[in-house]
């Protein structure tokens, strides 16, 4: 149903669509597809933590967002490089996907509720990393413990421990 609401403004009437607004609303209700990336180095394994600097601060794994006609392994493969400067050895789809919502504010921004995500694993050749500024600015090789202690979100401590337990097999 498409409802117009008349307004008085300044001598002009402004016409308001209620349907327009419906429409809206359930934009805020759909996921964006992205992925999870636990990176680590070395056989007693140090897990990459890199720390976001662009719309919240606090530490985080390697993620994003898929793009148009990219498959999950694709985008994996992308972050990676973007946000290490690095291209991973072997990358490995860990088969666990989830979900989390933005924050109201980054939800009216972007225009969606929240992110679905694809966990991956992958072993990086070195240590020397090249992060990408405008998101973070810092990083950390850290062991599994403090790890877990450092990730800000909950979601992605339970994808460390998945993780973890696949490298242990």
């Amino acid at each position: 149903m498409n409802i117009l609401i008349h307004a008085r403004r300044k001598g002009a009437f402004i016409n308001f669509s209620v349907h327009t607004v419906q429409k809206k609303m359930k934009i805020k209700n759909k996921y964006r597809k992205g992925v999870f990336c636990i990176l680590y180095h070395g056989e007693k394994p140090e897990f990459l933590l890199l720390h976001r600097k662009l719309h919240w601060n606090g530490w985080e794994l390697c993620k994003g967002k898929r793009k148009n006609g990219e498959s999950a392994e694709e985008t994996a493969k992308r972050e990676i490089k973007e946000e290490t400067g690095q291209k991973a050895d072997k990358i490995i789809n860990l088969h666990h996907s989830g979900r989390y919502d933005y924050g109201k504010k980054f939800q009216k921004k972007v225009g969606f509720r929240g992110q679905t995500y694809v966990l991956f694993i992958a072993g990086l050749k070195s240590k020397k990393i090249r992060i990408d500024k405008m998101e973070h600015d810092r990083f950390v090789w850290t062991d599994y413990s403090t790890a877990l202690k450092l990730l800000e979100y909950p979601n992605q401590r339970k994808c460390l421990k998945i993780a973890m337990g696949h490298l242990k097999k």
